[in-house]
């Protein structure tokens, strides 16, 4: 919850009906900020975290872009799918009835 609220995402309230609440409406926000407010972002190969496990050899600088673009398509799906966009879709789902 501590990285949410640093983040933005969640504010924190103490005392009797406290807790936890979205700092902006569901539908503001979106599952990129979500994974990179818990996981960090999603390539981080200049910083020497994800994705440059692999030395610097030239023969790796293909596979290490390929890596690169994959990261940026899936930041870019997550970024079109709000918390809202869970919600309903759970909703549908627990109201579908197979006969």
């Amino acid at each position: 919850m501590t990285l949410l609220r640093k983040s933005g995402l969640i504010i924190s309230r103490r005392g009797p009906g406290g807790g936890h609440l979205l700092a902006r409406p569901a539908n503001e926000i979106d599952l990129d900020q979500l994974i990179s407010a818990l996981e960090g972002p999603f390539w981080e190969s200049e910083t020497g975290r994800r994705g440059d496990q692999t030395d610097r050899r030239a023969d790796c600088q293909s596979l290490r872009e390929v890596w690169r673009e994959v990261a940026q398509m899936t930041q870019r799906a997550l970024a079109k799918v709000t918390l809202a966009d869970l919600l309903e879709r759970e909703r549908n789902r627990a109201f579908t009835y197979h006969i």
